[in-house]
């Protein structure tokens, strides 16, 4: 039985170093491309902030 996904605002927290995913949540994303792809777009926003 496959978890929740995480709240993309938690992902987001993660990506701007303002918050910590709990063992569960790490698991989670080891089976969850969905999560990831969130991830993936928050880290690219935040590159592309950066450079500008």
């Amino acid at each position: 039985m496959e978890s929740e996904h995480i709240d993309n605002r938690k992902l987001y927290e993660v990506v701007a170093h303002q918050a910590l995913l709990s063992k569960t949540e790490i698991e989670h994303l080891k089976s969850c491309e969905e999560c990831l792809e969130i991830i993936r777009v928050f880290v690219r926003q935040q590159i592309s902030e950066e450079q500008t």
